[in-house]
């Protein structure tokens, strides 16, 4: 009895050692090591992925902020439905169980789902690096690691490939690239201390998100340099052109000015393959005492390498112009400060609740991403500084819907013409 017991205990002690082993960087090929059991998000269930099933496993790299993820899953689902003899999706959640809990509130597409969800991003991750969600990750029913790919490859034409043994070929997302070592140095292979300016422009790395923004000195914090990383030639431009008195990204106010756009504008079909031909990553540091000069040496190299010249003109330009009848309707009651939307789907239900007024603008109609089919500017002359309550039932996204939700709260949008300063960008 005691020996039973002995090796009961010691069988028991080796199978947490396996499970206890620091993951590590699995590659294309190689069959997947020991898992822990992945407990189901909102159930008592877990997944193991070593179990056989017989099936091919996609894991589901997916975040409730990212909106393409969000709007995937009914085409996955379908998937699942599909081939569910031979498939099981699982949808691997960068997010707590608290935010999906919260989530659950606001997404009916995210609450009606019947894929399983696993919150083990953080470990898995480790097995499988990536850089942007939705990421797919294939296993095969042997446990071989198979594709590392987008999200776009889901499909039932490469599925039905796969399954008929088929030579599949799909875009690989495994990446090194290492977020906060300049593009110049990934690899290690040139260890310069003594750089006192760079500048360099390289194709899309493959596997990497997009990424955007300024260097700055932590003393002096002035810009001392930036990096955009699989980008547009033209966001690059914008990027250039903004500052704190100027800001131009949002898109209804710069002009395309293009003799060929196929270059610049994302199509509507086959976008991963356009990206690889056209986005770019982009890196320049100077000194900084050059810190001044550091946008114009910005649009002289986006000039020489992509022949594209940016310069702010006034323009009479149709706009969105918020006007206030009176402030009586909208000004605070107090409580706590908090802004929400009742559905995130389609970001309709906007509550906002004792919030900066300019704030409420910024976060709802002063937000162009909301309004992809009414590209005008839109321009706040309320001259309003105080904190308000303002609740706009319906979809941000439906104008007209915003303007009778305004009204009741003594705000007038209409269609009127402003000079403004616009930025185009003229390809030369």
């Amino acid at each position: 009895m005691k020996i039973k017991s002995l090796i009961y205990i010691i069988l028991l002690g080796l199978t947490q050692l396996c499970y206890a082993q620091a993951p590590f960087i699995i590659k294309v090929g190689e069959k997947i090591p020991q898992i822990k059991p992945l407990p189901v998000f909102n159930s008592t269930e877990v997944i193991d992925l070593n179990k056989p099933n017989g099936k091919l496993i996609i894991l589901d790299f997916f975040s409730i902020h990212c909106v393409p993820c969000v709007n995937a899953i009914p085409k996955i689902e379908a998937l699942q439905e599909a081939f569910k003899d031979k498939l099981q999706i699982i949808v691997v959640a960068q997010d707590t169980k608290e935010m999906l809990s919260g989530f659950l509130k606001t997404s009916e597409i995210f609450r009606k789902t019947t894929l399983p969800v696993v919150t083990a991003n953080s470990f898995l991750k480790q097995y499988f690096p990536y850089q942007t969600v939705p990421t797919h990750v294939w296993i095969d029913k042997d446990k071989v690691f198979r594709f590392i790919t987008d999200g776009e490859n889901a499909t039932n034409e490469n599925l039905e490939k796969f399954f008929q043994n088929e030579t599949l070929q799909l875009s690989s997302v495994q990446t090194d690239f290492k977020d906060g070592v300049p593009i110049w140095r990934q690899g290690g292979s040139i260890p310069v201390e003594n750089l006192t300016y760079s500048s360099i422009i390289t194709k899309k790395i493959i596997g990497t998100r997009g990424i955007e923004g300024f260097e700055k000195d932590p003393t002096t914090k002035k810009a001392i340099g930036y990096r955009g990383v699989n980008i547009l030639p033209t966001m690059m431009l914008v990027d250039a052109f903004n500052d704190k008195n100027m800001d131009f990204r949002n898109w209804n106010r710069v002009l395309l000015n293009l003799k060929d756009s196929s270059k610049f504008i994302y199509p509507k079909e086959n976008r991963n393959q356009w990206a690889i031909e056209h986005q770019y990553c982009y890196e320049i540091n100077v000194p900084i005492d050059k810190s001044e000069n550091l946008r114009d040496m910005m649009k002289q190299d986006i000039e020489r390498a992509f022949g594209l010249k940016g310069v702010i003109e006034k323009r009479k330009t149709k706009c969105l112009v918020l006007s206030l009848i009176s402030d009586k309707m909208m000004k605070t009651a107090g409580g706590k400060k908090s802004v929400i939307f009742e559905k995130t789907d389609n970001y309709s239900g906007l509550n906002s609740t004792n919030i900066p007024f300019n704030q409420f603008f910024a976060i709802s109609i002063g937000n162009s991403n909301y309004y992809s089919d009414y590209l005008v500017p839109v321009i706040d002359e309320t001259h309003f500084t105080g904190n308000v309550d303002i609740k706009i039932n319906g979809s941000i996204r439906d104008i007209e819907n915003v303007k009778r939700e305004l009204l009741k709260y003594d705000l007038q949008l209409k269609e009127e013409y402003r000079m403004l300063d616009i930025l185009v960008i003229t390809q030369l």
